[in-house]
């Protein structure tokens, strides 16, 4: 019996795992490339490392960083122009890309309202929508404006 097979893979695994661990911990300790905080750590010392400076970003630097600007994030989603981006849209006749499209409305949540329609038959009107689970009467609140039933608006 050869020696590596006196050890469960789980055991194999979690020897490679410290010594990997012991590898990074010395080429750290040695390569000097930690914080002092982690170094004293490392050593032994005991006293938490001080907390971290916080630097305050005003809006124009972040500004310069995102493709959008802070403005565009902070619109209500009530306004006109949210409602021109997502549009009107037939939760009965809608597609799962097309549902995602509505505010809260993620690919699981997508899904549930494929299932329901599919064994419950089709919406007459919002509140119908309640019947998937995952939406309650906030989450209607915020699709309601998004929504038609066929030539009418919902609502």
């Amino acid at each position: 019996m050869k020696a590596w097979e006196l050890v469960t893979p789980a055991e194999r695994r979690l020897a490679i795992l410290l010594f990997a661990l012991a590898v990074l911990g010395q080429s750290a300790r040695l390569g000097g490339r930690v914080s002092p905080a982690v170094a004293r750590w490392l050593e032994g010392d005991p006293t938490p490392p001080a907390e971290p400076e916080t630097t305050r970003v005003s809006k124009a630097d972040t500004a310069s960083l995102l493709p959008i600007t802070i403005s565009d994030t902070t619109r209500s989603p009530n306004k006109e122009s949210s409602s021109r981006t997502v549009g009107d849209i037939d939760p009965n006749t809608a597609d799962r890309a097309t549902l995602m499209r509505l505010p809260g409305v993620g690919p699981v949540l997508a899904d549930r309202i494929l299932v329901d329609r599919a064994r419950s038959g089709p919406y007459a009107r919002p509140e119908d929508l309640l019947r998937v689970p995952g939406i309650g009467p906030a989450k209607l609140a915020k699709l309601r404006a998004h929504l038609v039933f066929g030539h009418a608006r919902g609502g």
